[in-house]
């Protein structure tokens, strides 16, 4: 069975004018495996452009420059609703810091 667990999360803006996106480090364990995962999710901008808008990388093949095709490429749909859930609790976080109410 494969789990997932959060170990960070971030928001970044993309510049002054772009979609803003959220980059999360996920641990993912499959049997005895693990590897920490760096995953990207553009949230609410799926329905604009027709597909799921999330990607994963493997952080040790990052640390050693490796971003190839074939092989650093995961799946990101197998992720993208374990981020939307995280996004959703970051976000009701920072609501409840500053006291923001919906």
């Amino acid at each position: 069975m494969n789990t997932l667990k959060l170990k960070s999360l971030a928001y970044h803006r993309n510049g002054v004018g772009g979609e803003g996106f959220f980059v999360a480090i996920v641990e993912e364990k499959e049997g005895r495996e693990k590897r920490n995962m760096m995953v990207i999710r553009f949230p609410d901008i799926d329905d604009k452009v027709g597909a799921i808008v999330c990607a994963a990388f493997d952080t040790s093949l990052i640390g050693k420059g490796n971003i190839d095709f074939g092989v650093n490429s995961w799946r990101g749909d197998h992720y993208a609703s374990f981020m939307d859930d995280a996004i959703k609790d970051y976000n009701r976080k920072i609501d409840e810091k500053y006291g923001i109410e919906e």
